[in-house]
């Protein structure tokens, strides 16, 4: 199955097109995500800003954890041999 010059051109218009709608989105669904509803007293926005530090204390907990789960993971990769090893000795 081949395609013309013009119908590739064609898809990746729209593949583009897609791409930046998707993109909207997201972007649109992550603002709801973080904007809170406005706080009608003082105590509703203290509840909302702990909240949200906790929320952000979450994710850079969870991100730690999984950086060094990965570390350990991928660890035999970026094994770099011990100093007692590499020595040599010479006599």
């Amino acid at each position: 199955m081949s395609h013309s010059l013009e119908s590739l051109q064609a898809m990746r218009a729209d593949l583009r097109r897609q791409k930046h709608e998707a993109a909207e989105r997201i972007a649109e669904k992550f603002h709801q995500l973080c904007t809170p509803e406005p706080a009608d007293t003082p105590i509703q926005q203290w509840v909302q800003r702990a909240e949200r530090a906790y929320l952000i204390y979450d994710g850079v907990m969870t991100g730690y954890k999984l950086m060094r789960r990965f570390h350990k993971a991928l660890g035999f990769l970026h094994h770099k041999p011990h100093k007692a090893h590499t020595k040599t000795s010479s006599k």
